[in-house]
């Protein structure tokens, strides 16, 4: 039986029988020599994030699943996404990846042809133009440890992305290693610093897993099958089924944060250049933070009270830019996610103040205008839409609820208000294309966790379970008879490294004990001192059910019950239990084609779209814990 990787592959692409023989062909010729073979990549020429299907996204945690049985490759250091604030914007201007990124969101804006694309060097992909508007993403991440972050360009969660052009960059210059050609192949990175080229079909396939050398490709692992027979193609000889699907089960995939190339309004997002020129506003608004200022210094800063008043999700807080007025010049956006604080546009190369979000509400719609929900005297509400028009905000509707008399009415101008009923209001309020837009930030304040505590008294006897259960490899069965995770029944297998440390993740004074690898959790404890209560076990990992730390302070859960149905939740760490905050669902069995649906802790689910699935996921950052090993 083939592996399930070669189905999900198959399944998510079309090629037609002439490309599915000329790939095959391919991969035999490049493995037509003795040994690993070295492949020099093509240089880029000079003038040059969506979700995939959703039932891949949820098989990649079965993926996971499967792959625990098979040890890890020698563990090179992970690559890290950098964030475009995370280098100084002042150094950002000289980076070279900018001059690349610009060339895709031009072939995007003007919706070049394929044959354009395939002459400026770039993915044929990017001739759908509107297809790559919602889908393409790009991320900078140094993927064989040599201090040069590569440029990846692909679509897809950050659990399993494909790669559409692939570049590495010499004294400068950047250097092609990859270019998806439309021909059914899927190109992958995993970790290790590998990059692996997938062709399948129902009869035949082929499996290419490169390592990187400065510019070159080396052939690591070469893999075929033709009707059910399998070859290794660099030792020149077959192999058995069971030892192809062991060897595929060794590649782990690469998770990668990507940022969106356009936002999901179609507009371009800032590049270097225009963010320097925010970037005496974005200081400020860290100094705030860090300093706690009182509402009488952000006034006279010229920055929006809002950021002081919910102490609390300081974490939330963060900076994005769009260009709201398609006049390809970036607006500077602060927000939490939710709301707009502040918004800045660029005249002259100046900042220009153009709204504060206090003490009124606004939010930035789907469609690219700004909605301002202002309440009169805490009875009567407007309800306002705006447009960009330069440095203007230009009203475009307003509807006014009367609270005495429960009337509503709508107009372009308040001079222009007419009497409609509570159904037209409601169709105006609840329009899809004026519902807010969940916002990807770039975060002022990045919790990471890197100090560790000795275990206060409640924790000490729990702590000497984890130990004892490593000592003697308990099994995975052992473990749960003593009430820790299953998954410590792995250790030395998946689980490579273990320990704990104690975070206060609820503000309450008392630490919780995380079980944990630096990245997952694995077991979460707290304690109630006041009533003597504890140690009360939160969390309880399972191969099916992964568990993180997000830089907001918040639990992150990956569940999956089937291929068909996976479910992502966020958590706040409540006293006693998680509180849910919010939920995506992924259930293919019941409406294939619209299988995601949104549940935001307090109403009823309802339905949403890849696209909001995919803003909402992006949004989310694991935080590095720091940890004491158990050995």
């Amino acid at each position: 039986m083939k592996n399930q990787r070669m189905i999900n592959a198959y399944d998510s692409i079309n090629p037609t029988a002439q490309q599915k023989e000329r790939m095959y062909q391919a991969i035999l010729e490049q493995s037509s020599g003795k040994g690993a073979k070295v492949y020099r990549a093509k240089p880029a020429k000079p003038n040059g994030r969506g979700l995939i299907g959703a039932i891949a996204a949820c098989v990649t945690v079965l993926i996971f699943s499967g792959a625990v049985l098979a040890r890890m490759l020698e563990q090179q250091p992970e690559p890290v996404a950098t964030q475009p604030f995370d280098s100084q914007v002042a150094d950002m201007q000289e980076l070279p990846h900018e001059k690349l990124l610009k060339t895709y969101r031009t072939a995007m804006v003007e919706s070049w042809t394929e044959e354009k694309c395939l002459e400026n060097g770039i993915s044929p992909r990017f001739s759908d133009a509107e297809y790559a508007k919602k889908n393409a993403a790009y991320a900078l991440m140094d993927l064989d440890g040599n201090g040069v972050e590569e440029l990846i360009i692909g679509q897809g969660m950050s659990h399993y992305f494909y790669v559409w052009d692939l570049y590495t960059f010499a004294e400068g210059k950047p250097i092609q290693l990859h270019s998806d050609q439309k021909d059914g192949t899927n190109c992958h990175l995993y970790k290790n610093g590998i990059i692996g080229h997938e062709y399948t079909s129902k009869t035949e396939g082929a499996y290419n897993f490169f390592s990187t050398e400065g510019a070159n490709l080396v052939a690591h692992d070469i893999l075929t099958f033709r009707n059910d027979v399998w070859y290794d193609e660099i030792a020149k000889q077959q192999i058995s089924a069971e030892e192809a699907t062991s060897r595929l089960n060794q590649y782990e995939m690469l998770d990668i944060h990507a940022f969106s190339l356009l936002d999901y309004s179609g507009n371009v997002v800032v590049d270097a250049e225009a963010t320097e020129q925010y970037m005496l506003i974005l200081e400020k608004y860290k100094t705030a933070l860090a300093e706690k200022w009182s509402w009488e210094q952000c006034d006279e800063a010229g920055i929006s009270r809002q950021i002081m008043f919910d102490t609390t999700n300081r974490n939330k807080l963060g900076w994005c830019t769009m260009d709201l007025d398609g006049n390809l010049s970036p607006e500077l956006i602060i927000s939490d996610g939710t709301y707009l604080f502040d918004l800045y546009t660029l005249t002259n190369n100046q900042p220009i103040h153009l709204l504060s979000g206090y003490p009124e509400y606004y939010s930035l719609c789907k469609d690219g205008t700004i909605e301002k929900r202002e309440n009169v005297q805490n009875v009567d509400v407007y309800w306002r839409w705006y447009s960009l028009d330069g440095t203007e905000l230009v009203q475009q509707g307003v509807v006014f609820h009367e609270a005495d008399s429960h009337k509503y009415s709508y107009g372009t101008t308040d001079d222009s208000l007419r009497s409609i009923s509570e159904n037209e209001a409601g169709k105006y309020l609840t329009d899809t294309e004026k519902s807010a837009m969940k916002l990807t930030l770039i975060p002022f304040v990045t919790q990471e966790y890197p100090e560790v505590k000795e275990p206060n008294f409640y924790y000490e006897s729990l702590i000497e379970t984890y130990r004892k259960a490593i000592e003697e490899d308990w099994d995975p069965g052992k473990c749960v008879e003593n009430g820790i995770s299953l998954m410590v029944g792995y250790y030395g297998d998946l689980v490579t490294d273990l320990g704990h440390n104690q975070i206060d993740l609820n503000g309450d004074g008392n630490d919780e004990l995380i079980i944990t690898d630096g990245t997952n959790i694995y077991d979460l404890y707290t304690i109630i001192n006041d009533e003597e209560i504890g140690p009360l076990r939160l969390v309880d990992a399972t191969e099916r059910s992964q568990f993180f730390l997000t830089t907001d302070g918040q639990i992150y859960n990956m569940a999956s019950g089937s291929a068909m149905l996976c479910y992502y939740y966020l958590f706040d760490v409540g006293q006693k239990e998680l509180v849910l905050d919010k939920a995506l669902k992924f259930d293919a069995s019941v409406d294939p084609d619209n299988p995601w649906s949104f549940y935001d802790g307090k109403d009823k689910s309802v339905d949403c779209t890849a696209e909001d699935a995919r803003v909402i996921m992006d949004a989310i950052h694991f935080a590095d814990i720091a940890y004491i090993p158990f050995e």
